[in-house]
């Protein structure tokens, strides 16, 4: 019903400011059409590690308001005007990463996306205990959907990939014994989080 439309997922916390900071900026920036965030965990054992270090990518100003060609599907906001504008030519299949296909199309349509440093959000990270070998799956899906809209695969984005699968099967022997639910290390800790795109 709004001019802006803002997307988070079912589990994700957003600050108290989340809207007020989308509308500001989308108001004082007439030329972007689409904004994302910074987003850390609010349910992982060792989500300090990834708080300090956006803290300190931050400080040393790496992560700051910029454009930028990808959105957080948890984090990320658009202009009604830009979503009815490449509605038509975003994909709808269920294997691909639905936010880096709108990101695509927005880059295609030369839509500007802005990230934004105070647009802070937290999500969970029951996703870190989807097996290697199926995370690596997942991966497979972004250059996949890159693919999809045209784009050529290279190897940067298979180096992206591969990066990702390193840092998560990493962390996977801790995220595999602990519980989300009671918030404590467990034996039985329940099943994976089931993978959006399929295995």
């Amino acid at each position: 019903r709004g001019d802006i439309i803002g997307r988070i997922d079912a589990d994700t916390l957003v600050s108290p400011d989340w809207g007020a900071t989308v509308r500001a900026h989308l108001a004082a920036h007439p030329e972007t059409m689409a904004v994302t965030g910074i987003s850390t965990y609010h349910d992982s054992p060792i989500g300090f590690f990834l708080a300090g270090a956006i803290d300190a990518q931050h400080r040393l100003g790496l992560i700051k308001h910029q454009p930028v060609g990808n959105v957080h599907g948890a984090n990320m906001a658009i202009r009604r005007t830009a979503w009815e504008q490449v509605q038509q030519v975003t994909t709808t299949r269920r294997d691909l990463h639905e936010d880096l296909d709108l990101a695509l199309c927005l880059t295609k349509a030369q839509l500007r996306i802005d990230q934004l440093p105070r647009l802070r959000a937290q999500i969970s990270a029951r996703r870190r205990q989807t097996p290697p070998s199926v995370w690596w799956k997942y991966q497979l899906r972004g250059l996949q959907t890159i693919a999809n809209q045209g784009y050529s695969v290279v190897p940067f984005h298979r180096a992206v990939i591969t990066g990702a699968w390193l840092m998560h099967t990493s962390q996977w022997p801790i995220y595999r014994i602990w519980d989300f639910d009671r918030k404590q290390f467990s034996l039985s800790p329940g099943r994976p989080r089931v993978s959006p795109v399929g295995d």
